[in-house]
């Protein structure tokens, strides 16, 4: 059962300074937890309802040194959503340091300044839908971990790795080889659907209010818009959703590619 304890630790890892602290994340909810039983992160703690403990039959567990059982209104006490799940896992956050050689012949996905946990997980599950090989975020974007990121992602956090750096310098670095081109998505760039795009690269996402920072543009190759079809009043939305937008030019990538 859960201890007094235990409930402040987990609730503790809801902040992002305790969770650099101790590199550990909290997964909530069936599907995440068995996204996460299926990848290679470790997991330290499961903790779940009887019911759910009872009807969940697999031999990865066995290889969990802790599993707890809860009642319904601990889980409701420890977890962040809305309505509590049955089960909740805590794993650790994998040490990560990026290696440019490992970027060329590959599609990466930058972002810059993405603040919105939904945007940013749903951004994830997109990179995981095409193939995308990771996903670099700046130093000022939402942590990855963070549950609301977590859930978004609905278990592609687990399965794309996921980098924090700063970005100036990436780009620095890597801007004077031709096989690594880097595309910004900005508003009165070109034509998506008529630029001329490469297999491999990085593909940079902005802000969801303020867009790419200019030092970024100016660190880029190319820039990339998707062009709006006016209705018949012509009058159209300020910008699209940056998820949105993701899915767009990472399906015309693809297609091209």
């Amino acid at each position: 059962m859960l201890s007094k304890n235990k409930i402040s630790f987990i609730k503790s890892l809801h902040q992002k300074k305790f969770r650099d602290e101790e590199r550990l994340f909290i997964a909530e909810g069936k599907k995440v937890v068995e996204e996460l039983l299926s990848s290679n992160f470790v997991i330290r703690t499961l903790v779940a309802t009887a019911d759910y403990l009872a009807a969940f039959h697999d031999t990865t567990l066995d290889e969990i040194p802790e599993i707890l059982e809860a009642k319904p209104s601990d889980m409701e006490r420890i977890s962040a959503l809305t309505t509590a799940p049955e089960v909740m896992a805590i794993a650790e956050i994998p040490a990560t340091v990026l290696d440019v050689t490992m970027l060329k012949g590959k599609l990466s996905l930058l972002l810059d300044d993405v603040r919105d946990p939904g945007n940013f997980g749903t951004i994830l599950r997109i990179a995981h839908w095409f193939g995308v090989d990771q996903v670099i975020s700046s130093l000022n974007s939402v942590d990855a971990f963070n549950p609301k990121v977590v859930q978004a992602a609905m278990g592609s956090l687990f399965h794309v790795p996921v980098y924090s750096i700063g970005l100036e310098g990436l780009l620095s670095e890597l801007k004077s080889d031709p096989e690594l081109p880097v595309y910004a998505t900005v508003l009165g760039g070109e034509n998506l659907f008529t630029a001329p795009l490469s297999k491999s690269g990085l593909i940079i996402f902005g802000n969801e209010s303020m867009g790419i920072r200019t030092s970024l543009q100016e660190l880029s190759d190319r820039k990339l818009t998707i062009p709006s079809f006016e209705g018949s009043e012509g009058n159209r939305p300020e910008s699209l959703n940056v998820g949105v937008s993701a899915a767009i030019v990472l399906a015309e990538f693809r297609r091209r590619g």
